[in-house]
């Protein structure tokens, strides 16, 4: 993600924007969460300006694709 969709890599990791040990209560908040490759994680670890940024532009370029994913296992449209 950081690199442009074109470079895009599997996301494998779950990355919290607000780390775990600065807000451990977020630590299950959907809105907390980015999914990146590895690669990606470590760049946006201890980062969290550039993590909600990432997020920002995510939802803001894939929203639709997302809201007409109901067949993709494991996502619910909600």
């Amino acid at each position: 993600m950081l690199y442009g969709a074109t470079g895009a890599k599997p996301s494998k990791d779950m990355h919290h924007i607000v780390s775990i040990a600065k807000a451990p209560e977020r630590r299950m908040e959907r809105s907390n969460w980015l999914a990146v490759c590895r690669e990606c994680h470590e760049d946006l670890e201890g980062d969290s300006m550039a993590g909600m940024a990432v997020k920002r532009w995510s939802e803001a370029n894939y929203e639709s694709i997302l809201k007409g994913a109901q067949g993709i296992r494991g996502y619910q449209n909600v």
